[in-house]
């Protein structure tokens, strides 16, 4: 009888012991699938699924339609996992590995990328109902994944000059002159968790900035001396910025601007901010020879989705997948027991 046969039976026949557990004893966990050699145990599946979940709960929506996205996520979920334990034996069959050291990288790249300090990140991770242990797993997993697709996808894909042409020409608009903000900001954080009082102490400090302004003091050196902004000591230097990526509110309050003015207090979700006009700046339009290496990496990128799930198709169709359980959503959240 071939290995992987014999352990699937044995997976079954440990089943067959928890099923037939006395009425009284309680399961702690259960098989829900087994992925070749591999499992997925409910309090694994039940990890991803609750913060999901509890977000599909918190959504003002119809109880049937609550509850039918419920269902669809979970179905999805498992194919997640079950695609998950796919690539990490395949990861696991090359030998690839992930040191601590690329993690710290990583870790400090997204910091830098979203401005957060240790507490916010570790503040943002709280209100996902994720540690940080968990986040630094899902970080390595991802630079696995990556790795894994490198090996599997990216070295046999070619991108030619034509294909690089037909796309320049299909998105012409694209690579147009387009109008460009040179921004300054002064910002100071209201910090999380803080009260009305917290709040209004921080906008008064603001508001005495902003008077400032108003009497002819210069943006960049108040910048320097008052803000709490990364770019602090760059006179709130925030560089070209695309006004489509910028918030709607943000967005509205500085198109009517004219080079050398500022905007009144707004409030933002990075606290309390003041922005200055410096220039508008217009882009020429880029040539083909100016982007090609750009529309190379899109039509990688794109062409690299694509072959990974034909890949992960294929490797699913010659692998021994048996689904054994899907767990279905209560009618509602379990109520916390007061009694103690």
């Amino acid at each position: 009888m071939p290995n992987r046969m014999i352990k699937v039976l044995g997976w079954l026949a440990l089943l067959g012991l928890v099923f037939c557990l006395p009425a009284k004893a309680e399961v702690v966990d259960r098989i829900i699938a087994i992925v070749n050699d591999d499992i997925i145990l409910q309090s694994e599946y039940e990890a991803f699924v609750k913060p999901i979940e509890k977000r599909i709960r918190q959504q003002v929506l119809p109880e049937e339609k609550q509850h039918k996205l419920i269902r669809q996520m979970r179905v999805q979920v498992l194919d997640q996992l079950i695609d998950k334990k796919l690539a990490e034996q395949q990861i696991k069959k090359l030998n690839i590995v992930v040191s601590e050291q690329e993690i710290d990288n990583s870790l400090e790249r997204i910091k830098q990328a979203n401005f957060y300090t240790d507490e916010e990140l570790l503040q943002i991770l709280e209100q996902d109902g994720v540690t940080l242990q968990q986040y630094r797993e899902e970080i390595k997993s991802q630079i696995e994944r990556a790795r894994l697709v490198s090996y599997e996808v990216r070295s046999k894909i070619v991108i030619t000059d034509d294909d690089i042409k037909r796309y320049y020409e299909q998105n012409k608009d694209k690579y147009g002159g387009k109008v460009r903000l040179h921004l300054r900001h002064i910002l100071m954080v209201v910090p999380p968790g803080a009260d009305s009082y917290e709040q209004d102490q921080v906008l008064k400090r603001m508001q005495r900035v902003h008077r400032k302004l108003l009497q002819g003091e210069q943006f960049q050196e108040l910048a320097r001396l008052y803000s709490e902004s990364p770019v602090a000591a760059e006179g709130g230097d925030l560089g070209l910025i695309d006004p489509q990526n910028l918030d709607e509110s943000i967005k509205k309050a500085i198109e009517s601007l004219k080079e050398g003015e500022f905007s009144s207090v707004l409030k933002t979700d990075q606290g309390y901010q003041i922005f200055y006009l410096e220039k508008r700046v217009t882009t020429d339009r880029k040539t083909l020879d100016m982007v090609r290496d750009e529309i190379r990496r899109t039509l990688y990128n794109r062409i690299v989705d694509k072959k990974y799930k034909q890949w992960l198709k294929e490797l699913k169709a010659r692998s021994h997948i048996h689904i054994l359980h899907h767990p279905q959503p209560k009618d509602k959240e379990p109520e916390s027991d007061a009694s103690g």
